[in-house]
Order: structure tokens, then sequence, then C-alpha cells
């Protein structure tokens, strides 16, 4: 029932006050007689004619308000005025100004869709032709203002199949729109504008404006409209008449408020790539056998913080490298490693289940691999292994389509030289791990006989040392010594330049600081031991890896206490706690026990330690069968056990989510990731602070894990 209000609104209105007044006057007519009569009678059918004038009135403004509201259920059924080359002409004709908001405004700036994707010429051939448009509507003196969605931003509710169409499209919206601009005068540019919205974009809207005033508005209601009929890509079009729209006007504005100008927006994406670039150079340390650079490890970073963040974009690579311990054990017995202690409760692994291990690795997509022990020379059939390694394999997918073949394995190699038996390699052994290995590493914790005895419990320098030459000698470049500092070689290190002439110059020492578990540490220096080695430091030649430590101890990495204690990182993983740090190394590399057991890397298992106490907590899964014997994937790459355990694994993906330490002790041993992981979670700082300008999605976008390359970590 209408209010008082509403009836004393209609009263106001000049037809009903006429209606009213000639209907009363003609009423009293029918009771008067006399020479008012015909006066009256005329005023009677004046109240009946304002009566109908009244309805007739009210029928055409409803009939008008009707026509300018419209429904089309696609852009192909709109009537000519409404497509997008007739509104460009409209726009340079009347020097009206388009507005559009929409998320990736493809269909002005570039084309049709379907167009794009099955038919690149004709694509072109359009988008030129539009280009040419726009420019000629912006040279007769009209104005176009884009709010796109900002490219970092991806629709929650859309799958990523559609994501990444989205930012396909996105991505050809914004060079169309740069090779327009490019064609037009600076004062033109200013009639020409683009900006990012920093929220999804629900809803397109169309606006055509003269003079500020608003004559068309459309508005997409398509984004969540799935259909597979004709009605694909449906809209509403509202003409002006006597409408308000300032609600439309204040949505359009609300965006355009909350968006960032294509200018600030390259301007900020400059900014922070230049971040990253400057990051870059200040993390340059790096193994130049491993090859882990600053570069690699940042389209990397990227790609991790992108899956995080649940972009469509971001990609969860395979790992970079894995280690495969082929055996448990070991041809020496070291003070700061037992690992030749550990059970073989499962059985050793044969020649056949360790090849279905490194079939594994390859059809999971990894290029290299460390192969490692215990010792792996204690093993007979190592060299067979090292060349089934490098061997290729062809993939043989399901779709034809996708038949790939991995080119091998790049093999990186942790022994210390010596055989089973205690023999030194061969001339031939050396001619084997020339053709199959990308690096070796061998160590050497003493150059004096009686200090190696005491740390490595055989008296085999000799051998180590024999081995060495042996692989210099038949050329083999990619060759160091390590060389784990501990209290029975602390006296030697002071006066290094007396120990090493036993080896050719040209093989470079990578030195180590020992670390373990508290109750082992005899071997351990202690505080003031470490502090009078680095103030002495005698060996600081590049041969010498030296300068590296010293560095991290100054840059307070390494603190002394911590190294006297077998915790390195101690200090270090307290300020990680509180930035709230992760580990990306388990995003890279995981570790293959002699059992054929996955761990996510080497601390978390613990590897120098037969007793440990959080080993069984980081277990990941076994590769073996109920049988006990590990079978190859299929032809196709289907029953990959690794592959299963590194994509699905529910709790290797939790331990990717903590916060580091991941392990309150395993984590303060970490001397090989720690310096990759502080700078991979700096590298996240910046991608989460310029988020909005699409730093991480700038890189990513550029990285596929083929153009990574080969590195170990």
């Amino acid at each position: 029932m209408p209010s008082m209000d509403e009836f004393m609104k209609k009263l106001k209105d000049p037809f009903n006050l006429l209606a009213i007044a000639s209907l009363t006057l003609g009423v009293i007519s029918l009771y008067k007689k006399g020479p008012m009569e015909t006066i009256l009678t005329l005023l009677l059918v004046l109240a009946l004619l304002s009566l109908g004038l009244s309805g007739a009135y009210r029928l055409m403004k409803w009939r008008k308000a009707q026509s300018s509201i419209q429904f089309y259920p696609n852009w192909d059924e709109a009537p000519k005025k409404y497509k997008f080359d007739e509104t460009l002409k409209h726009i340079g004709e009347k020097q009206y100004r388009l507005e559009i908001a929409a998320r990736t405004c493809f269909r002005l700036l570039c084309g049709d869709e379907k167009e794009y994707e099955t038919n690149h010429h004709e694509f072109i051939t359009q988008k030129k032709n539009i280009q040419n448009q726009i420019q000629k509507s912006i040279n007769n003196g009209g104005s176009i203002y884009l709010i796109l969605q900002n490219p970092a931003l991806m629709v929650p509710y859309w799958s990523k199949r559609d994501n990444l169409t989205l930012q396909k499209h996105l991505n050809e919206s914004i060079d169309s729109f740069k090779e327009i601009s490019d064609r037009l005068t600076e004062d033109q540019k200013k009639k020409f504008r683009l900006f990012f919205a920093n929220e999804v974009i629900e809803n397109s809207m169309t606006r055509l404006v003269h003079n500020d005033k608003i004559i068309r508005f459309i508005l997409d209601i398509s984004i969540k409209f799935k259909s597979n009929s004709n009605v694909s890509k449906p809209f509403v079009v509202f003409e002006s008449g006597k409408y308000d729209f300032s609600d439309y006007k204040e949505e359009f504005d609300y965006l355009l408020k909350h968006s960032t100008s294509k200018e600030e927006y390259e301007k900020k994406l400059s900014d922070g790539l230049l971040k990253i670039e400057s990051l870059k150079n200040e993390y340059g340390y790096f193994s130049k056998l491993r090859r882990d650079r600053s570069e690699k490890l940042i389209s990397l970073a990227s790609h991790h913080f992108l899956i995080d963040n649940k972009s469509s974009i971001g990609r969860n690579f395979p790992p970079v490298c894995v280690q495969l311990l082929v055996t448990n054990e070991c041809t020496t017995h070291c003070k700061m490693c037992d690992h030749y202690k550990i059970k073989n409760d499962k059985g050793k692994l044969g020649t056949n289940d360790i090849k279905s291990i490194i079939d594994s690795i390859k059809f999971l997509g990894t290029k290299s691999i460390v192969i490692s022990g215990g010792e792996p020379l204690s093993r007979e059939d190592i060299f067979q292994i090292l060349t089934y390694s490098t061997e290729r394999k062809i993939i043989d997918r399901l779709n034809p389509n996708l038949k790939t073949e991995h080119p091998g394995l790049k093999v990186g190699l942790l022994t210390n030289g010596i055989k089973k038996g205690g023999s030194p390699l061969t001339e031939t052994d050396c001619e084997i791990i020339k053709e199959t290995c990308s690096w070796v590493q061998l160590s050497i914790d003493s150059f004096v006989d009686e200090n190696y005895e005491k740390i490595r419990g055989k008296r085999y320098l000799g051998v180590a040392i024999e081995s060495l030459k042996k692989l210099s000698n038949v050329g083999y470049k990619n060759l160091e010594v390590c060389y784990t500092i501990q209290k029975d070689n602390f006296q030697e290190l002071l006066n290094f330049h007396d120990c090493i002439n036993r080896i050719p110059s040209s093989i470079e020492i990578r030195f180590k600081f020992a670390h373990g578990p508290s109750k082992k540490q005899e071997f351990l220096c202690s505080s003031a031991e470490l502090r009078q080695l680095v103030q002495s430091a005698p060996f600081r030649e590049k041969r010498f890896n030296f300068n590296y430590l010293i560095s991290m101890i100054n840059s307070n990495y390494f603190d002394y206490d911590g190294l006297s204690n077998g915790m390195p990182l101690r200090n270090k993983m307290i300020e990680y706690k509180s930035l709230k740090y992760k580990c990306h190394a388990l995003r890279l590399t995981c570790k293959i026990d002699h059992n054929g057991d996955v761990y996510p890397c080497c601390f978390l298992f613990d590897d120098n330690n037969s007793e440990s106490n959080f080993r069984r907590d980081y277990f990941i899964g076994s590769l073996r069968t109920p049988s006990g014997n590990i079978m190859p994937p299929e032809n196709d790459g289907s029953g990959n056990k690794l592959s299963e355990l590194w994509f699905k694994s529910d709790k290797l993906e939790m331990l990717r989510s903590r916060l580091l330490p991941v392990d309150d002790e395993a984590c303060t041993y970490c001397t090989r990731h720690f310096y990759q992981n502080e700078y991979m979670n700096r590298a996240t700082e910046i991608f989460t602070e310029l988020s909005d300008c699409g730093v991480a999605e700038n890189i990513a976008q550029k990285t596929n894990f083929e153009s990574i390359g080969n590195f170990w970590v």
C-alpha cells in the first residue's frame, strides 16, 4: 500500500492536479442546472482528456524506460552500434571518452579470442586493423581510458588453465596497447591511458562519456558464466534517459582510485627488478663445481613464491638434483662420520635396483645427480652405475606428441678416492670418471699420514693422493679436495703450505668446518682454536676457499661458540625463525639412501650420525615394492614412486610449509644450503613487497625448467 509521502508526491504532479480539479468540476456539473451546465460539461470532458493524456504520458515513459535497458546473450547478437569498431568511430566523431574496466580488454585491443587460438595470421591482421582504428579515434579527438586487471592477480574461483589463458590474453592486450601508444604524440598519449586494478574485476564495465555525463553504460555479467550454449558472454546495456548513473560512476571511479597507472606500474616493476639484480650481486658466493649461481636460484624462488600464493603461473618443478647414496659401506672410518655403522636392514641394493632408481630420477625430469655413500668406490659395479646414469633415456609418453628423450644425468661424485680393499683408482677407472662425471670432490682431511690415520681410521693418505694424481693425469679438470677442519688437523693448518706439496698445485681445496651432535664433540675445535686459525689464516690464495669461511664468520652466519659445539647455524636459525623464513632446499633437492628410502635432504637424514635421534621423523617414503626390490617406471612414465613422493607427498608438502628451522637440531648443522636459502628468502621478501607490480611473475614467465640448466645444491 502506498505511503503518505508517495501519495503527496503524486498529488503534486501537474497532470494529476489538473485531472483532479477537472473531474471535481465535472461531477458538480451533473447536479447543476442553468447557464453553467455547458461550461461544467466541457470541464468534465477536459478532465477525462487530462486523465487520458496522463495515462498516455506514463505509458510512453514506461516504454522509453524499457527501450533504454537491453540484454544480449553475446556480442554477436548485439546491434552494430554497440560493437567496438562502431564505438571507436563514434568517439572520434563526437569527441567522446570511452572508459572500460575489464580483465583483459582483449576484444578492444586485439580482436577475437577464437582467431587468436586458431588462426594466427588472421588474428594479426585483425589486431593491426583495430590498432589503426584506435589511433584514428585518438587522432580525431576521442579519448580512451582502460582499467585492466593487475597482471599479478588471478581469479581465485577459476581453474589454473583458465587463469593461464587470462594471463596470456592480458599480456597480449598490454603489448597491443604499447604498440598503439608508441605511435601517438605526447599530447595524444594523455588521451590514451592504461591503469591496472589491484583487485579482481568481477564484471567488466564500459562507459561512454560526453562532457562528464554518462550517455551509455554496458555491464558484462559473464565472469562466472560457463554455459556451452550461445549464451556465452551475456551483457546489459543502459542508454541515457532519466536514469541516475551516479552509482555506476562511483563504481568505476572506485576502481580507478584503487588502480595503478601503467607508468607507475612499470616504474615499480623496474625498481623491483633492480632490487633483485642488486640482491644477486650481494649474494655472490657459489660453488664452481656445483654451479649454484644466484641467477638460477632467483628463477626458482619466483616460482616458489607464486606456488605459495596459489598463482596459476608458478610451477612446482622436479628437484634440480637428487643425492643418491649407493651404499652405506665405507673404506675409511672417520671420527666425524660413522655413516658406515648405519644398519642395512632392508638388504643391499643390487645393480638393477640402482638402475631402477636412476630411471626414476630421469623420468621425474631431474637433470643432475650427486652419487655418494658411504663410499661409492666400495661398490664393484660403481663404474657401471656411473655409465648408466649418463645414458640417454627415451620417455615414451602415452601421447606420441609428448615423447621425449632424457639426455642423461649430469653426475657429481663424492668420494675419498679409495676402492674396496684400500686400492687406488686405476687409469681405466679415471677415464670412465672423466667420461661420466661433471665433477668430483675427493675428501682428504690431512696431508700428514699420522693425522690422516687419526681422522679416518686408516693409513690411506698415499692411496687417496695416488687416485687424485691419476685423475689429474688423464686430464680431468673439475676436481677439488674437500678438507674438513677439526681438532686433529688444526695445528697442520697453521703451517698448511708445508703440507700440500704432495698434490698438484692446480687442484683447488675446499675447506669446511666439522659439525655434529653434541655427544660427539671430541673432534671439534674449541672456540679459541678457531679464532687463532682465522686470525692467522696463511692460506688465502684463490686456490682455497678460506676467505669465504672468514666472510661467513664476519657476517655472523657462523659464530665461534656455535662452531665449537658442532652447530654453525645455531644463532642464524633463531634469526631466520623471527623473519619467518622457509627452507627452499626442500623444493630443490631430496636424498635417497642405501635402502631406497627418500628423505627431504642430507641434514634431515643426518647422514654423518649412525644413531640419529630424528632421522625417522623425516622419512618420506620408500621406493621398494612390497617384495623388497625396486621397479623402474613404465616407458610412459607411469608407476614412478619417486615422482609420486616428490609431487604428492603430504608430509613433504607440510615440511616445505614449515618456518625455519624445520628441525631445531638438524638445521643448525646446515652449512650447505643456508646461504642460498637466505638469498631466496630475501628475494621472496621483495616479491611480497612488490606483489602488486608482478616482479615474481615477470621473472617466472621468462623461466622454464629447461632454461635453468644443470646445477647441484
